[in-house]
C-alpha cells in the first residue's frame, strides 16, 4: 500500500518480495513532486480488521478471494503454478491478521506478490 493523498492505495509487489516500503519505494513521483510512498501499519492493521470495508482496486484486479494466510498479510497468487494448477493464479488472499510491512522474501512457496 502507499499512502496517496488522504486516501490510499494498495499495489502489487513483486513475486516474493516481502518488504512493503522497498516495493512502495520504486513506485514513480507524478510530475516531478513527491511525497514518500511508505507502508502504514495502523492501515495494515485497520484492513485486516475490517476487511468488508477494504477497497483493494483497482491496482490489484483479484480475480477471486480467499482467507488463506502464510503470515504475508494481504497477498495476490501471481505464479502460473498457483494450486499447482494455476487455477487460483490471480486469487487474492486476505487474512484477518496483519504481521507488519516487512517479513521475509519467499513467503507463500514464492507463488505470492504482497498487496
Amino acid at each position: 500500500m502507499r499512502l496517496h493523498g488522504n486516501g490510499l492505495l494498495w499495489i502489487i509487489g513483486s513475486q516474493g518480495e516481502g518488504d512493503c516500503n522497498e516495493i512502495c519505494s520504486h513506485i514513480p513521483c507524478p510530475r516531478g513532486f513527491c511525497v514518500p510512498h511508505q507502508c502504514s501499519e495502523n492501515a495494515g492493521r485497520e484492513a485486516a480488521s475490517d476487511l468488508d470495508n477494504v477497497n483493494f482496486e483497482p491496482y490489484t484486479k483479484c480475480n477471486g478471494t480467499n482467507s488463506w494466510n502464510y503470515g504475508q498479510g494481504f497477498s495476490k497468487c501471481t505464479d502460473p503454478t498457483c494450486c499447482h494448477d494455476g487455477s487460483c493464479q490471480g486469487h487474492c488472499s486476505l487474512p484477518t491478521t496483519w504481521p507488519g510491512c516487512k517479513i521475509a522474501d519467499g513467503f507463500a512457496y514464492g507463488y505470492h506478490s504482497r498487496i
